[in-house]
């Protein structure tokens, strides 16, 4: 355990973005997003949609993603729109190497927010909390060429393509597809005005 992670701020916010820790309770918000947005996000994050079948399991998803916090080996939100008060996406911090350290981002927002800038200031809030309150010196994240709007995002975000692994992901049907790596570093995130 890592004391010095022990006070990271549990909400990070801009003028239209408000993201916070999971808090007991939440299960029925995260499942009703998953059920509205099951289709279109079965195919990116197949775990995910698997363990958020029901209110109840929903629930258990998030006092999971709580332990994890506390446990440090993952730092999940859930992302707010300001104006209106209502929960829309998820973000990630997760896969977390404490050794070097670097970290995996991923995310997912409802399909009525989407197209709106909403998840580039987002990620932005994540790579400064990455890079300034977890101290890691890498980011990654991982999406499928079929994902394009995941990928300029990305790019939009300061990450660089590093590579693409040949049928590296599994998808919900079982089917093996290809994965694009998108990393920043510190040095990156230094040169960068967020």
């Amino acid at each position: 355990m890592k004391e010095d992670l022990l006070g990271v701020p549990e909400t990070l916010q801009n003028s239209r973005i408000l993201l916070k820790r999971y808090q007991e309770g939440e299960g029925k918000l995260v499942y009703a997003l998953i059920r509205d947005n099951k289709i279109r996000l079965q195919d990116h994050f197949p775990r995910t949609i698997s363990q958020i079948t029901d209110e109840q399991k929903a629930e258990l998803y998030v006092r999971n993603k709580m332990a994890e916090w506390y446990g440090q080996k993952g730092y999940f939100f859930g992302i707010w729109e300001k104006s209106s008060q209502t929960y829309i996406g998820q973000i990630s911090v997760k896969n977390i190497d404490w050794e070097i350290p670097r970290a995996e981002i991923g995310y997912y927002i409802s399909k009525e927010y989407e197209g709106r800038g909403l998840m580039t200031e987002v990620v932005k809030l994540i790579i400064k909390f990455s890079f300034e309150q977890l101290k890691v010196r890498k980011l990654f994240l991982r999406t499928t060429p079929s994902n394009a709007r995941s990928s300029k995002l990305a790019e939009n975000c300061g990450f660089v393509k590093e590579g693409w692994l040949r049928k590296d992901f599994l998808k919900a049907d079982k089917t093996l597809v290809d994965i694009i790596y998108y990393g920043i570093t510190l040095q990156d995130f230094q040169g960068m005005k967020l």
